[in-house]
């Protein structure tokens, strides 16, 4: 997925780090845990882009929980 900063500034929080954003960055999310938050007290306007994906079915017997279909 893409997700597409178009005015105004996020936070990208990931399970190990944080990512500010502004204007015209770009992120591409590989299905990993994570939340967007704004802290300003401006509005904020994003675009996201989002692609579905399957695992190689040789990852299959990696992936944990009920993920799979």
């Amino acid at each position: 997925d893409y997700g597409i900063v178009l005015a105004g500034e996020m936070v990208l929080i990931l399970s190990d780090s944080e990512v500010e954003l502004t204007a015209g960055d770009v992120v591409v999310q590989r299905g990993t845990d994570h939340a967007w938050e704004n802290r300003s007290s401006h509005n904020a306007t994003m675009a996201f882009v989002l692609i579905d994906a399957a695992f190689a079915p040789e990852l299959e017997p990696l992936i944990e929980g009920d993920l799979m279909p």
